[in-house]
């Protein structure tokens, strides 16, 4: 369940600035017995974007934007509470017949508030997170369109097992 009011400011005919707050409550429903793993909660994020418009393309804007987001999950478990940065660069280039070609690199920095009961030395979790996105999306009507999408992940943590191997 998400809720995102946000607020659009066109500053020029060029650029403009998106702000939000979004609201999220998680509902996982195949959790264990062990309740400190439940991830079960609620995340309040705050954002901006700012979208600039580059040059024009087959009629259309070729675009740039820039992200900041914050968030801070709480759950109902203690071993997944976290303060998380996540910063954001797209390109939206368009191209010929309606179709949209966007890339976006995401970095992302996870800060975990509890000790981890599962790291060697009881540590607190810290992930460094970075995906890729590339899409191609094609506009039929100003109604209907079609994307096709590859997200690529690479989840990197502290977190050592007891036999030194990463866990997350």
């Amino acid at each position: 369940h998400r809720v995102t009011p946000q607020i659009d400011i066109q500053e020029t005919d060029w650029t403009s600035t998106t702000l939000f707050y979004q609201f999220e409550a998680s509902n996982f429903m195949n959790e264990g017995d062990d309740k400190r793993f439940s991830q079960d909660g609620h995340t309040h994020a705050f954002g901006v974007v700012q979208r600039f418009q580059l040059t024009q393309m087959y009629d259309r804007p070729l675009m740039l934007d820039f992200s900041y987001r914050f968030e801070n999950v709480q759950t109902d478990g203690s071993q997944f509470d976290s303060n998380n940065h996540i910063f954001a660069l797209g390109l939206g280039v368009p191209l010929p017949w309606d179709m949209t070609f966007d890339f976006t690199s995401e970095f992302e920095v996870d800060f975990y508030s509890q000790n981890n009961i599962l790291d060697l030395g009881r540590s607190k979790r810290q992930d460094f997170i970075n995906t890729f996105i590339f899409a191609l999306t094609k506009q039929f009507d100003e109604h209907l369109s079609a994307r096709f999408q590859i997200d690529m992940t690479n989840n990197d943590s502290n977190v050592t097992d007891l036999s030194g191997q990463d866990f997350f």
